[in-house]
């Protein structure tokens, strides 16, 4: 039986790096009908299930991703990269009749603009996934699904309760959108919620408020474990007796934040797995955001549990 299985996207990330393109009002502006250069192209692999898995899997659990790539050259590297990461790819659906999901990302400071381009990444359903084969699991992470079809979303929920395994639920930008009521049956099943101050206020239809309003709120609608990210300002959980905060830690130099919060939360969600308590996942969680920041893409900065527990140290 696996530890966890990763369900969602995972894509070939292209990143442009310049700093000479223009930001105003966060926007880019580029000449249009002519050519900008660049100073520097990276190639590497993401996505928030791919990057999930990643990390699951080197923090020491049996973890397999179920996603869709095409059967092109990015979806065969994606898959030779995963089985090099020791991550199932048993779930992962390689299909002849569409190209791989493929981001273009304008990097500069350490911020970037994503232009992509999804496919078919989303629609898992119509690869006809052998559930009993999917469900032999303790949890699922379910992370930033973020496509037009939200049937996927809910009949994992279902299938899932049948079976007893625990949830983790990370929205995207699509589930978002569908608010609290929609979305009351994934709250109602999910162990773990991850998402940050921003998303909290738009499912639950506030503007502002504190964090520790909003993580109630979501105990009363079911979720066993919210946890709110706050940027620079850290994270705070709450288990319905007691709130638990960590801050932004350690101090880095940031590259890239592609993938920051797909490693807080599936670093979290690992601790759960793993047996730690709650402040101890937390920080654990920002660590390797830390860590992932550090580096280009959403995986060349995850670390192993091992080298996790003493990242920062020599900060301290």
């Amino acid at each position: 039986m696996l530890d966890v299985v990763c369900i969602g996207a995972a894509t070939e990330d292209l990143f442009f790096f310049s700093d000479s393109f223009e930001i105003a009002d966060q926007k880019v502006f580029l000449p249009w009908g002519e050519k900008f250069a660049v100073g520097r192209l990276e190639r590497r692999f993401g996505g928030g299930a791919f990057n999930a898995a990643v990390a699951c899997s080197r923090l020491g659990l049996g973890t397999a991703l179920f996603g869709r790539v095409g059967n092109d050259r990015p979806g065969a590297a994606i898959k030779e990269f995963l089985e090099g990461e020791r991550v199932s790819t048993k779930f992962l659906a390689v299909d002849s009749g569409f190209k791989t999901s493929t981001s273009a990302l304008l990097s500069s400071g350490g911020e970037r603009a994503i232009v992509m381009f999804r496919g078919e990444n989303d629609n898992l359903l119509d690869t006809s996934p052998d559930w009993d084969e999917v469900l032999d699991c303790r949890w699922l992470l379910v992370i930033d699904l973020a496509g037009t079809n939200n049937d996927l979303l809910f009949e994992v929920v279902e299938r899932a309760g049948t079976r007893g395994i625990k949830l983790a639920y990370v929205p995207g930008q699509g589930e978002l959108r569908l608010g609290k009521e929609r979305l009351k049956p994934v709250f109602a099943a999910a162990s773990v919620l991850v998402l940050n101050l921003y998303e909290a206020g738009m499912i639950l239809g506030k503007r502002g408020g504190g964090a520790e309003g909003m993580l109630s709120e979501f105990r009363k609608l079911g979720v066993e474990m919210p946890v709110i990210t706050k940027g620079p300002k850290g994270s705070v959980a709450y288990d319905g007796s007691q709130f638990y905060y960590q801050e932004a830690t350690p101090k880095v130099r940031v590259v890239d934040r592609t993938g920051a919060g797909d490693a807080f939360s599936s670093t979290f969600t690992a601790g759960v797995v793993l047996g730690r308590a709650v402040p101890e996942a937390l920080l654990l969680a920002a660590k390797n955001s830390s860590s992932v920041v550090t580096r280009v893409g959403g995986t060349d900065g995850l670390l192993a549990l091992s080298a996790l527990e003493r990242f920062g140290e020599d900060e301290e």
